[in-house]
C-alpha cells in the first residue's frame, strides 16, 4: 500500500489506510474473476468464497489466469469427499477421520475455503453447476472421475468473526483455532494484505466477495462482487454500508498449490514502476 519510498513510515505510527481501495481498479487492473450468475439456487455461500478463492489466485501468480472453480461440488458432494464429520454409533460427531474433519465448525462462508486447504477445489468443467433444484442437485453424482488430479488448494485460511461466533479450541487435530476477533481496522487490512475476502452478513442472507471499501462521511460503503451476472448492479459489483463489527469473515492464506503435474508460473511484473 505504500511506496518503496515511504516503507518506514508505519515505524513512526499506526499506518493510515486509504480512504478507499478497490481489487477491481488496483495497479491499473480488475484481479477479480469474471462475474457468476447463481441463478435461483440459494447456493451463494459456494460462490462468494470460490470468487475469493479465484481473485487470489490471479494475485499470487500476478496474472489473469481466471480459473473458473466449481462452485456445484462444495454443494453436492458435502456429504462425502467433503465430510467435516461423520455420526457415531453413539450419535456423537467423528471429524477425526472425516475427509475434512478440520473444517468441522467452521463458520460459513470460511468453511469453503477451509475445504479449499483439506482436499480443494477442481475447475467448472469437472462438476458443472446446477442452475435449478430438483432432487438431484445436491448428490454428487456429476463428479469428473479425475477429479482430485484438478483441484486447486490454498495453503491455509482465515476468520475474522464477531464475539458471538467464536468457538472455544474444538479439534486436537489443530494447534489453533482458525479465527479473530473482527473489527473494521482489521478488515481493512485483511484486505490490503490477502486480497478479497468471503463475506456474510454484509448484505443480510447472502454471501458476497468483499473487494474493497470507500470511506464516506459517516459511514463506510463495503465494495462486493456478487453473484447475479453483470446485469446486477454495476456489471456484477455494488458498495453497501455494513456495521464489520458484526460481518463473518473467511480469507485465503497463500501460496497457491495449483493441480498436481501442471506448470504454473508467477509472473514478475511491474507495470506502474512502485518496485
Amino acid at each position: 500500500i505504500v511506496s518503496n519510498g515511504e516503507n518506514t513510515s508505519c515505524c513512526l505510527g499506526s499506518c493510515k489506510l486509504p480512504k478507499s481501495f478497490s481489487w477491481r481498479n488496483r495497479h491499473g487492473e480488475n484481479w477479480n474473476s469474471p462475474v457468476k450468475n447463481q441463478g435461483s439456487v440459494p447456493s451463494c455461500t459456494q460462490f462468494g468464497p470460490m470468487s475469493s478463492i479465484e481473485a487470489v489466485i490471479n494475485l499470487f501468480y500476478n496474472t489473469h489466469l481466471d480459473i473458473d472453480l466449481s462452485e456445484q461440488i462444495t454443494a453436492s458432494c458435502g456429504n462425502t469427499i467433503y465430510q467435516t464429520a461423520k455420526i457415531k454409533e453413539d450419535g456423537t460427531h467423528d471429524y477425526i477421520t472425516a475427509p475434512a474433519g478440520e473444517c468441522y465448525n467452521v463458520n460459513s462462508p470460511g468453511s469453503i475455503i477451509c475445504k479449499a486447504k483439506t482436499i480443494g477445489i477442481p475447475d467448472e468443467k469437472c462438476y458443472p453447476y446446477v442452475g435449478y433444484l430438483n432432487s438431484s442437485t445436491y448428490v454428487c453424482d456429476n463428479l469428473c472421475g479425475n477429479y482430485k488430479d484438478r483441484v486447486w488448494k490454498v495453503a491455509d485460511f482465515e476468520q475474522l468473526l464477531p464475539s458471538d461466533n467464536m468457538i472455544a479450541d474444538w479439534s486436537p487435530m489443530s494447534k489453533r483455532v482458525h479465527q479473530e476477533l473482527i473489527s473494521e481496522e482489521k478488515l481493512k487490512k485483511t484486505i490490503i494484505s490477502y486480497g478479497p475476502v468471503a463475506n456474510e452478513k454484509l448484505i443480510e442472507g447472502h454471501a458476497v466477495s468483499i473487494i474493497g471499501w470507500i470511506d464516506k462521511i459517516g459511514r463506510v460503503e463495503w465494495l462486493y462482487k456478487d453473484n447475479y451476472g453483470e446485469s446486477y448492479g454495476e456489471n456484477g459489483y455494488g458498495a453497501y454500508p455494513g456495521d464489520a463489527s458484526k460481518f463473518i469473515v473467511g480469507y485465503i492464506k497463500t501460496p497457491i498449490i495449483p493441480p498436481p503435474n501442471t506448470d504454473y508460473q508467477i509472473k514478475c511484473v511491474d507495470k506502474d514502476n512502485d518496485n
